[in-house]
């Protein structure tokens, strides 16, 4: 996987890598920076060195923040249609303190980073 990394660096793509262990990344990133990339880490287990995005943020509309909403409940949902019922619910409930949250943080906007 390393040599791979550092095979495409030399054609200048981007990549996306999956490295659970975070070896490739100790391996290449100095490599990879010094060559003028750009290295993102999203880490949910050390958030200290992790890129954050804040779906809040560019959700600009209450449409996109049912839309932001759907998309957490769907993604850790079962999906089959006996569960629509609750799923449907838990929808709601998340658009709702979505809303509250981009509405009574508006001045803190930095605050609410996923």
């Amino acid at each position: 996987m390393i040599s791979n990394v550092l095979d495409r660096a030399k054609s200048e793509s981007s990549m996306v890598v999956n490295d659970p262990k975070g070896e490739v990344f100790e391996a290449t990133a100095g490599h990879m920076q010094r060559a003028g990339f750009r290295v993102v880490v999203i880490d949910p287990e050390d958030l200290t060195r992790s890129a954050r995005f804040n779906p809040l943020l560019e959700a600009k509309t209450d449409i996109e923040l049912e839309q932001v909403a759907e998309i957490l409940i769907r993604a850790g949902g079962s999906g089959s249609q006996k569960d629509a019922f609750w799923d449907h619910g838990a929808i709601r409930l998340v658009c709702v303190l979505l809303k509250l949250l981009r509405r009574s943080s508006r001045e803190e906007a930095g605050y609410f980073t996923l």
